[in-house]
C-alpha cells in the first residue's frame, strides 16, 4: 500500500514527538477533528509499518538494540540490589526513564507479532527514601 505525500510527512512528524495530533497538523490536515484524524492515522496498517520502518532506521543509526537497553537496566539493578551506591537513587530513577523513553521513541515498547506463546515483561522499581 503506497502512502501519500500528506500520510509520509505524517509519519517523518509523529516520530519527532510521538504527538500524533500535533504531527497531523504539521503534515496538512485539518486541525478541526484533530482529536480523531490522529488516532486514525496511526491506526492505518501502512502508516504504522512506515513509522515501525523509521524508528528501526533511527535505531540502527544510533546503535541502539533491546539487548542494549536490556544491559543497560540490568546494570542500573545489579548497583542498586549490590550495594554499589555510586549512582543514587535519584540517578537511577532518571536513568530508568531515559531508557523507558528510547525503548518508547524506538518503538521496542510495541508487541511484535510472533508464534512465541509467552511474552516475557520487565518492570524496575525503584524505591528510596528520599
Amino acid at each position: 500500500m503506497k502512502l501519500t505525500d500528506k500520510q509520509l510527512t505524517f509519519c517523518e512528524e509523529y516520530i519527532k514527538d510521538y504527538n500524533a495530533s500535533q504531527a497531523a497538523i504539521r503534515a496538512g490536515y485539518s486541525p478541526n477533528g484533530i482529536k480523531t484524524s490522529g488516532p486514525r492515522l496511526l491506526a492505518n496498517v501502512g502508516i504504522a509499518n512506515k513509522i515501525k520502518e523509521l524508528q528501526n532506521k533511527e535505531a540502527k543509526k544510533h546503535h541502539i538494540t533491546k539487548s542494549l537497553l536490556l544491559d543497560k537496566l540490568m546494570d542500573i539493578v545489579q548497583k542498586m540490589t549490590q550495594g554499589e551506591n555510586e549512582e543514587s537513587p535519584r540517578a537511577a530513577r532518571v536513568a530508568i526513564a531515559s531508557i523507558e523513553t528510547i525503548n518508547k521513541m524506538l518503538g521496542f515498547n510495541q508487541q511484535e507479532e510472533s508464534n512465541e506463546k509467552h511474552i516475557v515483561a520487565l518492570q524496575v522499581n525503584v524505591k528510596t527514601n528520599d
